[in-house]
């Protein structure tokens, strides 16, 4: 029979051993309070920042996990590209013959609308493809000569304006605007789209007074914007007059003074020598100087 020492030093262990599983309930309990564990969640109640609406680090409403910060896209109208730029609108594109393999037949057209109110500068401007690359549009000659170094300007594009942009190098050495009398060019070099040959015929042009009626008559076989390389059967006078009157240059000097001499269209180069434009699937993005968005095509 144990006596009443014993006794109570069994009752104090017995009441120790209760004691210590208590706390280590409640320790349990204050766990699942302050980490949301699923039993509490399934309840619906959720731990976090009030700032984030409900959502609990990195999980959102949806149980998906949310973008970490800085990877969310921009808002519109921010970032590179993301915006429309100011020119929107103002200018569009199109394919032209975008598909070209040849850099030299491969182009695409930029237009200016004609509800402009003044003109438009393009030079500055880039065209970017669907492979990442970026071609800036560079200056032009605005009055152009073949054969010689042309001094070089921004490309503007009036009201109703068009660009033709092609890859390849000038076959002038430069990009031009064209005028009454850029067809000549076409004569000795090879354009694509075609150069429209519309000079001033050469039986129209003054200072014919004096020449021989057979001149004349052979003069008004004469086509447009073709310098005459060689007068068969002609007297010495009208092959010193048409050697000296029917070319670029004099033609030029002659109606630089009209009203409609400069036209509303360029030919401008990017001076490649490989193709930049796929055959299919490609988007080309007409950029401004901020990397804004001008306009865009695909095809």
């Amino acid at each position: 029979m144990p006596n009443g020492r014993n006794a109570r030093k069994g009752g104090g262990l017995g009441f120790f051993e209760e004691s210590r599983w208590i706390w280590l309930f409640l320790i349990i309990v204050a766990v699942i309070l302050f980490t949301g564990s699923g039993f509490f969640r399934e309840g619906g109640i959720r731990f976090g920042s009030p700032s984030n609406e409900g959502r609990s680090g990195g999980e959102s409403s949806g149980g998906e996990a949310s973008p970490e910060a800085g990877s969310l896209p921009p808002p519109a109208g921010e970032g590179a590209g993301g915006a429309d730029s100011a020119l929107a609108g103002k200018l569009t594109l199109s394919t032209g013959s975008a598909f070209a393999e040849n850099p030299n037949e491969e182009y695409i057209e930029i237009f200016a609308s004609s509800a402009n109110e003044k003109k438009i500068v393009i030079t500055g401007l880039t065209l970017g493809n669907s492979r990442g690359e970026s071609f800036a549009i560079g200056e032009g000659a605005y009055l152009p000569y073949s054969g010689q170094v042309n001094p070089e300007q921004a490309v503007a594009l009036e009201p109703g304006g068009r660009a033709y942009v092609i890859t390849g190098p000038s076959p002038i050495g430069s990009s031009f605007r064209l005028n009454s009398c850029t067809g000549y060019f076409a004569q000795f070099n090879s354009f694509e789209p075609r150069l429209r040959e519309d000079c001033p015929r050469p039986e129209d042009e003054a200072n014919t007074g004096g020449l021989s009626s057979s001149c004349l008559d052979f003069i008004e076989t004469l086509p447009s914007c073709r310098q005459v390389v060689e007068v068969p059967e002609a007297d010495n006078e009208c092959r010193v007059w048409v050697s000296s009157e029917i070319n670029y240059s004099k033609c030029v000097e002659r109606h630089k003074p009209d009203q409609d001499f400069y036209k509303n269209e360029w030919y401008v180069y990017l001076k490649r020598s490989s193709e930049i434009w796929k055959a299919r699937r490609e988007t080309i993005t007409l950029r401004d100087q901020q990397g804004k968005t001008v306009d865009s095509v695909s095809y």
